[in-house]
């Protein structure tokens, strides 16, 4: 016989004196009686006050799990049946709602089932449980309305714990079920700003995985590409998959077909994806166009620039703009046709408009000329994506002029959002912490427009210098009064990272030592 109960209480009293050690030490360990609860992850599974507690239920759970099912086997009893699987449900309950329960559309017995978890979600609740219920809504074609209200006020009425990478996953995956997708791939991006400590790697795979499938769906295949060699998304075997099948797509010399069907056999559903990795795996990789390339333009364009150099330049340059409405151009290719159309209305043309209206008496070429720049400016302007870094060169006037208005709009509006949150500082006001999270997303969304527009250092300096210390201070309010520590902590860590693109080496230390706080 095994010394079980000896061997429990020799675990619990190690795991009491390690804590006693580190605390006796100075260091400092996330309480399990406060008011705000974290997950396990901002400190180890042994300095955690209830891991002694956790390692005896789950040890009791399993002899109740293994003697239940041995005697049903052995006597064909159903009580003994029932005793062994409520054993097994008890010991993983958060594996039964992830695999059983959530994909069989069971989502509250899923929710309910991951609140009984003592390891999984020991102390992230209800933002865990939560998650996995909206998971299983968002699988479904026709998700019930009152399910999603039920799980919406479950995340609402949360004022106890704070919010985690969880709460924000489970938000993202309700507005997927509601059909707001948009909406639900913001609020699953922003999963990456939180500490890994309280975004686990079983939290960001799901997040991971929503968002891949979306991009596939949606054929945007670089973007699946990217999400599955992101790193700081947690890998999966489904993540491989759809990485290998977006290569595939996009015409990359990997994987081989060999290795297209092995990714097949390591992912999940394999009934469902077996099509789709055919069609994928019969297509022949074709190299992709260049960011910025523009379509041919027609030999009948080429033979009016042979007549007519001014004309012909005019017309390709018309031709590429209509070609840009097209589709969803590329910072590149519109700054090329503005680079095209800046040739076009060269001093050539000038000089012909101006013969022209010599001839038949009337009209000043410099008026016309200014009214086509302002025409062509304002289409352009419509044209242009929101993010310019990449591109290379000066920007064509055509161009910069559109581009100095966005600015200006930009840094206006990141003003006015970072004026309102600290004012709801200074007052006190509080908002619930999943909107606080999205006010958050907000700023920092206007900020990266504002950044990616920015043509020079300064302009970036500029949009910093309106952030700065406001956020900060706001982040310190969030930490110190809310109580709501990971979502400062992810304030926190924007600011440095931000901190380090400038060099701004006091902004950086500032905050580099605020992320360094306890979880």
């Amino acid at each position: 016989m095994i010394p079980v109960g000896g061997i429990v209480a020799a675990i619990v009293i190690a795991i009491r004196a390690i804590n006693a050690a580190q605390n006796k030490d100075g260091a400092t360990t996330t309480s399990s009686s406060g008011v705000v609860q974290t997950s396990r992850g901002s400190s180890t599974f042994w300095s955690d006050p209830g891991a002694g507690g956790t390692i005896v239920w789950q040890l009791i759970l399993l002899g109740m799990a293994f003697a239940g099912t041995g005697i049903a086997m052995e006597t064909a009893s159903g009580v003994a049946l029932t005793f062994g699987l409520l054993g097994w449900w008890l010991l993983l309950p958060a594996w039964f709602a992830r695999v059983v329960f959530a994909p069989l559309g069971m989502v509250r017995l899923a929710y309910f089932s991951c609140q009984f978890s003592r390891v999984t979600w020991r102390r992230d609740k209800p933002g865990g449980p939560a998650m996995i219920a909206a998971w299983g809504l968002a699988q479904q074609d026709k998700p019930s309305p009152s399910t999603i209200a039920w799980l919406e006020k479950v995340l609402s009425a949360n004022k106890h714990r704070a919010l985690q990478a969880s709460g924000v996953v489970a938000r993202g995956l309700l507005e997927a079920a509601k059909g707001n997708k948009e909406a639900a791939r913001q609020w699953l991006d922003s999963v990456l700003l939180f500490d890994p400590r309280v975004a686990p790697s079983h939290v960001r795979v799901v997040a991971a995985e929503w968002l891949a499938t979306d991009a596939a769906a949606r054929a945007d295949w670089k973007r699946v590409k990217d999400i599955a060699k992101n790193p700081k998304w947690a890998a999966s075997a489904q993540l491989h998959l759809l990485g290998a099948v977006a290569g595939r797509m996009l015409g990359d010399a990997m994987p081989t077909t060999a290795g297209l069907w092995m990714w097949w056999l390591f992912a999940p559903r394999r009934l469902w994806t077996f099509s789709f990795v055919r069609k994928a795996a019969a297509m022949t990789p074709q190299p992709q166009a260049p960011e910025g390339a523009l379509p041919d333009v027609p030999a009948e364009l080429d033979a009016i620039s042979s007549a007519d150099a001014s004309a012909g330049a005019v017309a390709r340059a018309t031709f590429l703009t209509l070609a840009l409405k097209q589709g969803a151009p590329s910072a590149t290719a519109v700054i090329n046709v503005a680079r095209t159309w800046e040739r076009a209305l060269d001093n050539e043309l000038r000089s012909k408009l101006f013969a022209r209206s010599m001839l038949i008496g009337g009209g000043e070429p410099d008026e016309a000329i200014s009214e086509v720049r302002q025409l062509i400016e304002a289409e352009l302007g419509k044209l242009l994506p929101a993010k310019l870094s990449g591109t290379h060169g000066d920007l064509p006037a055509l161009i910069d002029t559109a581009v100095q208005s966005r600015r200006e709009q930009l840094n206006n509006e990141l003003e006015d959002k970072m004026r309102r949150m600290d004012d709801r500082k200074v007052n006190a006001r509080e908002i619930p912490q999943l909107e606080e999270w999205h006010d958050f997303m907000l700023l920092r969304a206007l900020y990266r427009q504002a950044v990616d527009t920015a043509s020079n250092q300064g302009d970036v300096s500029l949009s910093h210098s309106i952030i700065r210390d406001k956020l900060v201070n706001f982040a310190v309010w969030l930490y110190n009064v809310r109580n709501e520590k990971p979502v400062a902590n992810a304030i926190f860590r924007m600011l440095e990272t931000e901190a380090v693109v400038l060099g701004d080496a006091d902004a950086e230390k500032l905050n580099k030592k605020n992320a360094a706080c306890d979880l």
